[in-house]
């Protein structure tokens, strides 16, 4: 059961970084803190980690890109 969740969670996460809903994405990765306390470290590594650095990636430029827009 639970190794449906990480695939779950990627797709949930490429939805909500499509959308312009910048309290909706906080609340994602806010309720990815607590994914440490489900999942094996390795897990966690291997799934969540590479996840989060896309996120800080494509954060930057999508602040950016909607602050050109203002």
């Amino acid at each position: 059961a639970l190794n449906d969740v990480i695939p779950a969670l990627n797709d949930c996460e490429s939805v909500i970084s499509s959308s312009n809903d910048w309290r909706l994405q906080t609340l994602f990765m806010e309720k990815l803190a607590c994914t440490h306390r489900c999942f094996s470290s390795e897990k966690v590594y291997n799934n969540i980690v590479p996840l989060l650095f896309r996120k800080l990636k494509t954060a930057v430029s999508l602040f950016t890109q909607n602050l050109c827009l203002v």
